[in-house]
């Protein structure tokens, strides 16, 4: 990414047979704002969920690559279905259809792929994994609000108000959970290299100069030797929802915390989920 030397060599170069850097994460999690910060590094090309069910999504920014690939596949429909059964082919033939001196960033959802076939896809083409992770209650809210609206970015969602309930909120952080758990677990049978970014600590507080360090801090851990002052300064995707207290964005905040509460819950909601250390780590390199 940019110039993303790996520890064994560098990236750019052609003999290096992997070079994907892949985003792990549940819904509205600041997904679109990671990548589109890695996207705008030197000598990266990044994609967003090239598996959701919709699309191949983030290809059509990039239609040279795009008529490339269809060419290459036998045609649209057919490309679009490579990807839907087929995903460790699938990204062989990215791989080979991208220029050698780029990385590739794309990023994955729950659900998106089956874990089979994720198992394939970071043994033979992933060099690195970045889990991204976010209070769960905060998530569920926007989650709540995005699907109230149908608008997914690009809105200020801070004077909606849903209403939130303790069993749904509490599945909803099981299902992540459960998610993220199978992918340090895949990660880590893989060989792949993985590190934590925490939308609270990572990407949201301080000025862009402190996002920088980190990201640059959790990419070294992974490989990629790419300098602070090479980050973008801004992203086109920015904060929908302004409300610090997350249980200030539900319209009966109150109730649902008394709930949480006397379920033993809400302490758990209000925190992120963190994966154990990767094997080789120390404790602060996630």
């Amino acid at each position: 990414m940019g110039r993303l030397p790996a520890m064994t060599g560098d990236l750019t170069q052609p003999a290096r047979d992997k070079r994907m850097l892949v985003v792990f994460s549940g819904p509205r999690a600041g997904s679109n704002l990671l990548v589109d910060i890695l996207g705008q590094l030197p000598d990266v090309l990044a994609l967003s969920e090239v598996f959701n069910p919709a699309g191949i999504y983030g290809l059509s920014l990039h239609p040279e690559l795009e008529a490339e690939l269809a060419d290459r596949a036998g045609g649209p429909q057919v490309l679009a279905r490579l990807f839907r059964m087929n995903p460790p082919e699938a990204l062989a033939l990215l791989d080979a259809a991208v220029p050698q001196d780029k990385a590739i960033v794309l990023k994955i959802l729950p659900h998106q792929v089956h874990l089979a076939a994720l198992r394939e896809c970071l043994k033979t083409q992933a060099l690195g994994a970045l889990i991204l992770t976010r209070r769960r209650l905060d998530q569920y809210a926007s989650y709540l609000k995005a699907r109230e609206t149908g608008v997914w970015f690009g809105a200020n969602t801070s004077a909606l108000g849903p209403e939130g309930r303790a069993e749904q909120a509490l599945a909803f952080a099981g299902m992540l959970d459960a998610w993220l758990a199978d992918v340090a677990r895949l990660c880590d049978g893989a060989g792949v290299a993985r590190a934590t970014v925490d939308y609270d600590r990572d990407l949201l507080p301080g000025t862009s100069d402190d996002r920088a360090r980190h990201l640059s801090r959790h990419l070294t851990t992974l490989g990629f030797d790419v300098p602070a002052w090479e980050f973008p300064s801004a992203s086109y995707f920015q904060r929908q929802d302004g409300t610090e207290d997350a249980l200030d964005k539900f319209c009966n905040g109150l109730e649902l915390g008394k709930a949480l509460r006397g379920l033993d819950a809400l302490d758990h909601l209000m925190s992120a989920y963190r994966p154990w250390p990767a094997p080789g780590s120390a404790p602060d390199d996630d």
